[in-house]
């Protein structure tokens, strides 16, 4: 598919020089391409990604509103659902731009509204064959199995953790081993600096004592 075909090239993968631990967890962990940023402005700053990580940077940046929001995980596709007064939930599509002035239950109970909703959004970005986009988002919804979820449930303690910490200290080791390194390097030069003049005391004493002063 065009995520592993353009992985490298569109940065789903993130590159060493971007994130070198990241880089490191994505030779090592498995589903990590494409990497899915827990951050909203580094997942802006790549400019790509699939819906999963289009509905956690609308969720990021819903939450730094205020606006209280949730992933909407189908069979196949993932959006958000947010609350916009107290009871009322609708649902946010950023992946076609479309907003569903309705709850899941009632997106999944009524195909028609779904359709004529998802339809002003492929309109929109101008997609050639809405139609079949059409069929295929009405066949997502009427599988069974959609449900609400966190940030924290879809993409998991252990993955939101660890790209805080490399963030945190990406700098860190590469600082320190570059400190230790001129540490080392700085005790040689003054070993060596001391050798030769402590040799070269000897050698002033030895020409002393062969040519003494008169």
């Amino acid at each position: 598919n065009w995520q592993e075909r353009h992985a490298d090239s569109l940065r789903l993968r993130v590159p060493i020089w971007e994130n070198w631990l990241l880089w490191i967890k994505g030779g090592f962990v498995a589903n990590q391409s494409p990497y899915i940023f827990v951050n909203p402005d580094k997942a802006l700053e790549r400019g790509v990604g699939h819906c999963g990580q289009a509905a956690v940077v609308l969720i990021g940046f819903l939450e730094r509103a205020g606006i209280k929001a949730k992933m909407v995980l189908l069979n196949g596709h993932g959006l958000v659902s947010c609350e916009v007064k107290p009871g009322v939930q609708h649902l946010l599509d950023p992946d076609f731009a479309v907003i569903l002035p309705f709850d899941l239950n009632s997106a999944i109970k009524k195909p028609n509204a779904l359709r004529r909703e998802y339809l002003k959004g492929l309109e929109r970005m101008q997609v050639s064959s809405p139609e079949f986009m059409l069929n295929k988002i009405n066949a997502i919804y009427k599988l069974p199995g959609a449900r609400l979820a966190n940030v924290v449930e879809y993409l998991g303690e252990n993955h939101i953790r660890f790209e805080r910490v490399a963030y945190q200290t990406r700098w860190t080791l590469p600082l320190g081993l570059l400190i230790i390194s001129l540490i080392v390097s700085w005790g040689c030069y003054h070993a060596s600096y001391s050798k030769s003049m402590s040799k070269k005391s000897v050698a002033d004493q030895i020409k002393k004592s062969i040519n003494p002063v008169s």
